[in-house]
């Protein structure tokens, strides 16, 4: 982890470098976003695959900010239309939300228009929300089945990835405003952990949410969207997907709980351009999540239960706000 945060100040001292003896035009950008979501309740059913409806109106509710700095190199390789928007952005973040506090370092580089490709770099730590009884951070413990809170700054999370993105838009082919049917593929693999507690295997709670342990895993997410040049901007539909690479990543106890089950995500959106800097995207979240045989539905956490099917939920609304200036 050190060695690659290292040789990633190193990379950014040279590109500046390079950005000061030369003629490439440079860009600063500053930008704020606050994210806001609202979780149901939706009680867990055994059983083959189904759809569990809502059971309750409340489960929880997610906040944070993120305000960021992106320093953007020019790099037109010609003055071809693939090739003459290249850049190479350094940005900056400082997540901060009710349980956490986590700066982040990412790259990213265009070298054509339908392809980017970034790397970062996130540590964090985080602690109990009183008000709400919710942990920041916290480490497993099998012999109380339950989550223990782990004090702030004793354990830090971190995390370091790659990703890979192929954008594609009609309207660079087929010119005109009503022409914009955007594609957007991504993959990233990803190493995420935290310092202490999550030895051998033993999994930890982040930000809320559980069954996480130190290991790669892989984000993929798929949109196909149709944007206006309207207020009502663009409206889609995003396909995410994550999972563990490996089910050794977990100790073993956690074997029948199925640690590479694939979560599968379907969200519905809509985003509001109010301005060229301001913008807010309303998301449905359907969501899938494990589900458990009838004969152990009873264990006192999902963790030491026995994988039967996929179950579908409702999962969330999520309001994305975000200002550039």
């Amino acid at each position: 982890m050190k060695k690659y945060i290292t040789l990633i100040f190193l990379f950014l001292a040279l590109t500046g470098i390079a950005a000061q003896n030369t003629s490439l035009k440079t860009a600063k950008g500053f930008s704020f976003s606050a994210d806001f979501a609202y979780y149901p309740k939706s009680d867990k059913l055994p059983g083959p695959l189904h759809f569990s409806p809502i059971t309750g109106p409340f489960s929880g509710l997610e906040f944070r900010v993120v305000p960021s700095f992106t320093y953007t190199i020019f790099t037109p390789f010609s003055s071809n239309s693939l090739v003459s928007g290249n850049n190479l952005k350094i940005k900056t973040a400082l997540e901060v939300s009710p349980v956490s506090l986590s700066p982040s370092l990412s790259v990213s580089f265009t070298p054509v228009a339908f392809l980017v490709f970034s790397s970062g770099a996130k540590i964090g730590s985080g602690w109990t929300f009183a008000p709400m009884n919710v942990n920041g951070m916290a480490s497993y413990d099998p012999l109380s089945h339950s989550y223990e809170a782990l004090s702030p700054f004793s354990s830090m999370n971190y995390s370091l990835w790659f990703e890979g993105l192929f954008q594609f838009d009609l309207a660079a082919v087929m010119p005109g405003d009503w022409n914009h049917v955007v594609f957007v593929a991504s993959y990233k693999p990803f190493y995420e952990g935290i310092t202490k507690g999550g030895e051998n295997g033993n999994p930890w709670l982040w930000q809320g949410a559980g069954e996480n342990v130190n290991a790669w895993q892989y984000y993929s997410n798929i949109i196909l969207a149709y944007q206006m040049p309207l207020m009502v901007q663009t409206i889609g539909v995003q396909t995410e997907f994550d999972s563990y690479y490996s089910a050794d990543s977990f100790a073993y106890r956690y074997a029948q709980w199925n640690p590479v089950f694939t979560t599968v995500s379907i969200n519905p959106l809509v985003n509001l351009q109010f301005s060229k800097n301001q913008n807010l995207i309303i998301q449905l979240g359907f969501s899938s999540r494990r589900s458990f045989t009838e004969s152990s539905s009873s264990a006192e956490n999902d963790l030491e239960k026995v994988y039967e099917s996929r179950e579908w939920y409702f999962k969330r609304l999520a309001l994305s706000y975000s200002f550039s200036f």
